[in-house]
């Protein structure tokens, strides 16, 4: 939370309000009667009533002290200040009175009557802080109250003497009723402010004794803590009235200042420190007392003070010096204001407080008595005496850092975190106030400690920490210095026992139960030994689940195989703390791993308000790597990011023309650089790109242009007539569109791009009104398993896909990609396109997947590191392209249908490149879930593959599996059910589709439709559709499985049957078997049925229709087409 949010609380605001206008008429009332009393006295008499106006001022401070802290405990705290500024008026009319009167001993009453007012209205001031703010903003609280102060002490200082000189008249002091009725408006103003502070219930109800004062003194006496925190609020009191005295002797005889009011200018300067000094301790401390700041501003102060008398000669260093020390000041008092309010009880806060006030008006007298003894006495310089008592600050200084050693380095590591790294929390309020609380959090950098220190400012965090790091030597004595418990393989039982007895004693403390940073960037499996310290621990101890996001990328994360050696991506970097529900019970590790990885699709969300459209994001690639090259197809003509953006900025101009903005363009190409021109180009000029699927028939291209009501469609020539498709009246030609653009606007857009920056060619080229939040395309799913819907993927799902990718394929500059995927399928759109584009990597496309002789030549040519395909493109590959061709993949990527053992194993031998199966659904942008490498070195191994399975789910998303006849009813690990999938990149909706869209929805979850399960490592098995499951007899009989041990038990390495149902008027649905002919010699049934039962299949399973077809239908993604099988098993089963 912000410093500037404190004020949109009302009763902080109000109260913010009534000190600042009650400091501001104390001082300049003050002034305006210091200058009565002075005119009207001689010269010769003037400091002897300087120091005795002084002295009347301080004197209530010291008599009422323990009147004024009961009756600020007795009573409403509210209700004192009110009382106390109603005070204030009362002040005012005797001033009123005695300015006509002109009477001096009225004028003495008044200012023994100011300082008992402010006598009494301090405590209740201070001491109603922590019930107006809370005790987590009571430093924050603290600062800001003090920097109001200083500033209005000095404006009423200042504004009174002049207000005096202003409206004083010779012989007569009537023209100062005119500044004492502004007074007046501002007390009434304090007043109406008061009014808005919280009713308060009184904290006490017993009577005032003096014993009551002397038993606090006892207290006092008792508590190191609470003595030691009042003695340095007399210490620092004790030096600012030393100063603001000192000042004008150093100005006059030092600096050779020619009057006493240039000297007292000093001490303007001096206090515009303090208020900036308070201000800063207010940004620094956060959510918690910032102990750290005590020594910080001890030193300060010291050094400042020492400095000042060497630089006398420089008037202007004098300031700086003085600001600079006034600056500590600031942050010296603030904390320890802060502790007494926090240290004391509520029933005694007022009471101590005012005792504070007590001993540091008694300061500020002994300072007055040592400053007269030292300069009349023994006639020491000004210089020597500010040389003397900064010496004397800074013995106080080193006692202060050897109290206090862990809070002064907390602070400086915490300036450092907070100057390299922009943390933003969701909730602090999560973390519990009180009690044993066991912190969670991913592991995926050498921050995550430090940055999680930081984002719990309000309670000392004990972290868990490998032993080893304890031998190192600065690291090792901070670690035991601020009571990290160490572990180890040899000593983990030793330091769970450790870790229970903090928590068991209401402590926080923190371990990453990964048990190790992250190489592959996901989120590792969970150690048990989570599961052990909470069933040893009591009962009331709290996990809380936190999730770091963003750390992943940064120079102490694993990103580019290396720690440290890398370029920071920003500066400052940008991370979330995203904290969890605290849980209470005996959590399993698996359970808690998969509540962080559901904060993490909620951290990640967070990311999107920082996205902007693709095109933005385009223009400042291609600003960045202007002569990279960036995309070639199989005409051999490669495009570098200048070229690219030149022309997709031309092609929008043509665009525009034709469209308003906000149209849904159609896209009938294959990939290809002009699929990357066009679809950019229409993203540039504000409309949405709609790539068409050419493959899908003249009926569903005709339904899908008028669902999207398309008056344009950009296509080619050259490709319409090669692919032999019908002329639409809505196609527009891309090679005419790029004829039209004349050698001047190539011109002028080519040095356009070369020659502006960034900014300038975003508010030149991409047309206004559009956020990352609006749809950029629409694709219409693969319609696998029925009518193709509509999905509407906004700016934000498609880059919120490509940065969940990128965290774990971790792309280099060096890599290549090889784009055979068209655009109309949401892989080939977002992640062959959009992400190697947005990322600098130099992309090859093949416009045919099942060109395999083409695909190897692309690979071979341009030397393709990475690959996605579907199993059927890959087994095409296999067989038909050349190891060479494929010898500079280090990333092969299926995904779309199931990917064989038998097929990936193939894959590995010939190429020596592991074929890692992916998971992912149009609706989620698309990718959900992907194996990636291994990582084993060092003695550290972390899975990032396991065989049969989609992977783990990407970093980003979260996962679980739910009964699919209640989706509220989750399940753990090991059991099959229905996968729901969440996070950033889940679609908007299904277009011009509600109902639709409804349905697979369930409070923010995608229903994924697939029958899953969800292994105690987090890696997901896709069972099947639960459109490929039939019920037979109140049972659900799973095709897939039916299928993959008939092709085994028949020996058949590539895919020649599968597995439907029809209906059945007994048991509900029957299984049938489509096979193609050369599957049929194997095809007896009785042999087969063995078979199967020899298997280990139920009877149940047994499949006893076999049919032939002539080939599988399949869809333009390779996937077979599972809506066209169905219908064709229904009529061969009629038969």
């Amino acid at each position: 939370m912000k410093v500037s949010d404190l004020f949109k609380k009302r009763g902080f605001l109000g109260l913010f309000i009534s000190q600042a206008t009650g400091a501001f008429n104390d001082n300049a009332l003050k002034m305006i009667l210091f200058g009565v009393v002075l005119v009207s006295m001689p010269v010769d008499q003037h400091d002897f009533y300087l120091s005795l106006l002084s002295a009347l001022l301080v004197t209530p401070f010291v008599f009422f002290a323990p009147l004024a802290g009961w009756f600020s405990d007795r009573f409403s705290k509210r209700t004192v200040l009110l009382t106390f500024k109603a005070t204030e008026f009362a002040i005012l009319g005797l001033a009123l009175a005695a300015i006509f009167m002109e009477s001096l001993p009225i004028l003495f009453i008044l200012l023994i009557l100011m300082g008992s007012q402010s006598a009494f209205y301090s405590p209740a001031k201070y001491g109603i802080l922590k019930e107006v703010v809370s005790e987590k903003r009571l430093g924050q609280a603290n600062g800001i109250i003090e920097m109001g102060t200083i500033l209005c002490i000095i404006l009423g200082t200042v504004g009174g003497s002049f207000l005096f000189d202003l409206f004083k008249s010779p012989g007569s002091h009537d023209g100062l009723v005119n500044p004492l009725i502004f007074l007046v408006i501002v007390s009434l103003t304090g007043f109406l402010a008061t009014l808005k502070v919280e009713k308060l219930s009184p904290c006490t109800d017993e009577r005032f004794t003096m014993k009551d004062f002397f038993q606090n003194l006892s207290v006092l006496k008792k508590n190191r803590k609470l003595r030691l925190t009042v003695a340095g609020i007399c210490y620092f009191w004790f030096i600012a009235i030393l100063l603001q005295m000192l000042l004008i002797l150093f100005g006059t005889q030092e600096m050779g200042l020619k009057t006493v009011s240039e000297a007292s200018l000093l001490f303007l300067f001096l206090s515009i420190g303090v208020a900036t000094g308070s201000f800063v301790a207010a940004k620094l401390s956060r959510y918690k007392v910032e102990l750290g700041l005590i020594p910080v501003g001890a030193i300060g102060m010291a050094i400042m003070s020492i400095i000042l008398p060497s630089i006398a000669a420089h008037y202007f260093l004098v300031i700086i010096d003085l600001i600079v020390l006034g600056l500590f000041g600031g942050m010296f008092l603030v904390p320890l204001n802060t502790l007494l309010q926090m240290e004391s009880s509520d029933e005694k806060r007022g009471q101590f407080i005012a005792l504070a006030n007590f001993f540091s008006n008694l300061g500020m007298l002994l300072s007055s008595l040592a400053l007269y003894i030292l300069s009349h006495s023994f006639q020491v310089s000004p210089a020597n005496i500010l040389l003397v008592f900064g010496l004397l600050t800074l013995a106080i200084s080193v006692y202060i850092f050897f109290l206090l050693p862990e809070a002064f380095f907390s602070l400086v590591l915490g300036v450092f975190t907070r100057s390299v790294y922009r943390i933003r929390s969701n909730d602090y309020d999560l973390i519990p106030e009180k009690g044993g609380v066991l912190l969670t959090p991913n592991h995926m950098s050498f921050m995550d400690g430090l940055i999680l220190y930081y984002a719990v400012p309000h309670r000392k965090v004990r972290f868990v920490v490998y032993r080893r790091y304890f031998d190192k030597p600065i690291v090792g004595w901070f670690l035991k210095m601020s009571a990290c418990i160490p572990i180890s393989e040899e000593r983990s039982k030793d330091a769970i026992l450790k870790v229970v007895s903090a928590l068991d004693a209401g402590e926080v403390v923190c371990i990453f139960p990964e048990g190790s940073i992250s190489r592959t960037g996901f989120t590792l499996p969970f150690k048990k030994g989570i599961e052990l310290i909470l069933r040893r621990s009591s009962n009331e101890t709290k996990v809380l689940p936190v999730f770091i996001d963003k750390l992943w990328g940064s120079l102490f994360s694993f990103k580019g195989k290396r720690f440290f050696k890398k370029l920071p991506q920003s500066f400052p970097y940008a991370v979330t703390v995203y904290f969890g529900q605290p849980m209470k019970g005996k959590v399993s590790a698996f359970d808690l791993r998969q509540k962080v990885l559901e904060l993490g699709s909620d951290a990640f969300a967070l990311r999107r308000k920082e996205f902007k459209t693709l095109p933005v994001h385009f223009i400042r690639t291609a600003r960045r790597f202007m002569f990279r090259k960036a995309v070639v197809d199989t005409s051999g003509k490669p495009l570098n990011y200048l070229k690219l953006l030149t022309a997709s900025i031309l092609l929008s101009r043509s665009i525009k023309k034709q469209c308003t903005g906000k149209e849904m363009v159609g896209i009938m190409l294959p990939a290809s650089v002009a699929a990357v021109l066009s679809n950019v180009a229409v993203g540039l000029s504000g409309n949405i790109a709609v790539n068409l699927n050419f493959t899908a028939g003249d009926d569903a291209i005709s339904k899908t242009i008028e669902k999207c009501d398309m008056k344009m469609i950009i296509t080619s020539k050259l490709f319409v007539r090669k692919a032999k498709l019908n002329r639409l009246e809505q196609f527009v030609y891309i090679e005419d569109l790029m004829k039209a653009m004349s050698p001047f606007d190539r011109m002028k857009t080519l040095l356009s791009v070369l020659l502006l920056p960034s900014f300038m060619l975003m508010k030149l080229y991409c047309r206004d009104a559009s956020s990352a939040e609006d749809t950029a395309t629409v694709i219409f799913s693969s319609g696998s398993t029925g009518e193709p819907k509509g999905v509407e993927l906004t700016h934000a799902n498609v880059l919120s896909n490509g940065e969940m990718v990128d965290q774990i394929l971790d792309f280099r500059a060096s890599d290549r990609m090889l784009g055979s995927l068209p655009f109309f399928h949401s892989f080939g759109y977002s992640i062959t396109f959009w992400l190697p584009l947005l990322k600098g990597i130099y992309t090859a496309f093949v416009p045919d997947p099942l060109d395999a002789k083409k695909v190897g030549e692309m690979a071979a040519t341009y030397g393709s590191t990475v690959i996605l395909g579907t199993p059927t493109f890959y087994n095409l590959y296999t067989r038909r392209c050349n190891k060479e061709q494929f010898k500079s993949l280090r990333i092969a990527i299926a995904g779309a249908e199931r990917l064989s053992e038998r097929m990936a194993q193939g894959f590995l031998e010939k190429f020596g490149v592991p074929l890692v199966e992916g998971y992912g659904a149009t609706e989620m942008s698309p990718v959900i879930s992907c194996n990636a490498p291994d990582y084993n070195e060092k003695g550290i191994h972390q899975k990032g593959t396991k065989s049969g399975s989609v992977g783990l789910a990407l970093p980003g998303l979260s996962v679980k599996v739910v009964d699919p006849e209640d989706y509220d009813k989750e399940f753990s690990y090991g059991t099959e059910g229905m996968l729901l999938v969440k996070g950033p990149s889940r679609m908007k909706a299904y277009l011009n589709d509600t109902t639709r869209t409804q349905d697979v929805l369930h409070n923010g979850w995608y229903i994924t439709g697939d029958i899953a399960r969800i292994d105690e490592e987090g890696f997901i098995h896709i069972v099947g559709r639960l459109s490929r499951f039939s019920k037979i007899g109140g049972e659900m009989v799973p095709h897939v499985k039916i299928e993959e041990t008939l092709q085994q038990a028949l020996g058949f390495e590539e895919q020649k049957l599968v597995v439907s149902s029809v209906r059945d008027e007994s048991k509900g649905e029957k299984l049938v078997v489509l096979h193609l002919p050369e599957a049929t010699p194997r095809m007896e049934s009785k042999s087969i049925m063995e078979k199967l039962k020899a298997a280990g299949l139920p009877n149940l399973w047994i499949p006893r229709e076999f049919y032939e077809i002539v080939e599988f239908p399949l869809l333009a993604s390779g996937k077979l087409d599972l809506n066209r099988l169905g219908k064709l098993a229904t009529v061969l089963a009629r038969k």
